[in-house]
């Protein structure tokens, strides 16, 4: 009897730490320090720019991500260098943990001015209504279009790598750990507004903030192309410590790990508000 109940408490014990992450690969990985990839814009050979990479961009994992609570909880970018404007061609990815208790989902990332159903100027973002079990990705759309939704899903209590391309016209792409959904939409016509910021975790509408997220996010990318499948999927193996695509069309990266500095050219910076830089992350995180 002695011995089974010694069993059956190592057990046990063995459970509790494996669920907090301690045998988790991740957890024990080496991590990047906050800035220490960053892109620049420099002088090509022949004329022209060039994008490059400096600093250690090898794929560690981030020290940090951020973690969103709900309510009042969100990233403001006031800046607008290079954020893709008209019926201009674009891709946006990041990383995301939606916990199981997320509460119906919201928006992860928008710009644009507010809703417009006239179809004069339209808001774009990232959202996903959420289930306990799973969430659906989806091109939210506000000048009168409604939300595109992926026909395929992501599951809660996970890391997973979710976004979009669109071509300038009528094809829009949602992917899911890079693996592809395509999608024929109506013509876009983004519209920047200084009442309606970018915003990171929730949804500007005009004045107030609503559509808060409970998530984890990291590493999230904006280029001003149209990227193909197969850089999406090279995004995706490098795993949520990939450096973005040393592409001149990179015009927003924030990694954030440890602040909500943007690290492409555009240097859009972000201000955060009731956000947490989480360093227990790890343990739903499984390396690519």
């Amino acid at each position: 009897m002695t011995y089974g109940w010694a069993i059956l408490v190592i057990s046990i014990v063995l459970a509790a730490l494996w669920q907090l992450g301690v045998f988790n690969s991740a957890a024990q990985a080496p991590r990047a320090q906050p800035g220490s990839c960053r892109a620049m814009r420099n002088q090509a050979v022949g004329g022209g720019v060039q994008t490059v990479l400096e600093g250690s961009c090898g794929g560690l994992l981030p020290q940090f991500v951020a973690s969103f609570g709900g309510v009042d909880s969100n990233i403001v970018i006031n800046g607008t260098a290079g954020l893709p404007v008209g019926n201009t061609p674009f891709s946006f990815f990041t990383w995301i943990n939606v916990p199981s208790s997320n509460g119906g989902g919201g928006i992860v990332f928008c710009y644009g001015t507010d809703w417009e159903p006239s179809g004069v100027g339209e808001m774009v973002g990232l959202g996903f209504p959420c289930t306990t079990t799973a969430c659906t990705p989806e091109f939210a759309d506000g000048g009168g279009g409604g939300v595109t939704s992926s026909t395929a899903t992501f599951p809660t209590n996970k890391w997973n790598f979710v976004g979009w391309t669109y071509d300038g016209a009528s094809t829009l792409d949602i992917y899911i750990n890079g693996v592809q959904t395509p999608f024929s939409i109506a013509p876009e016509n983004i519209v920047l507004d200084p009442n309606s910021p970018t915003t990171v975790g929730a949804e500007r509408n005009g004045p107030p903030l609503y559509g808060f997220v409970t998530s984890q996010v990291s590493n999230m990318q904006l280029y001003n192309t149209t990227l193909s499948p197969g850089e999406v999927k090279a995004l995706y193996n490098e795993g949520i410590g990939g450096a973005p695509l040393p592409l001149p069309s990179l015009v927003g990266w924030w990694p954030l790990n440890g602040n909500t500095k943007d690290y492409s050219p555009s240097k859009n910076n972000g201000y955060p508000y009731n956000v947490v830089m989480s360093s227990t992350w790890a343990s739903t995180y499984v390396v690519h």
